[in-house]
């Protein structure tokens, strides 16, 4: 599947109860003591005109 920009869109969630679920979602606190058991959440916004 392509995105409005005609990229193929290859961004996919990790299935809750999963292997990698809990490595990708929740910190460890391993770097940053105050962030264990909390997480992050990256945005990005793009803006696309297209033609009307």
């Amino acid at each position: 599947m392509r995105n409005l920009m005609g990229q193929v869109d290859g961004t996919v969630n990790p299935t809750a109860r999963s292997t990698d679920f809990d490595g990708l979602v929740w910190d460890d606190g391993s770097d940053q003591s105050w962030m264990k058991h909390g997480m992050s959440m990256v945005l990005r916004r793009i803006r696309i005109e297209m033609d009307t």
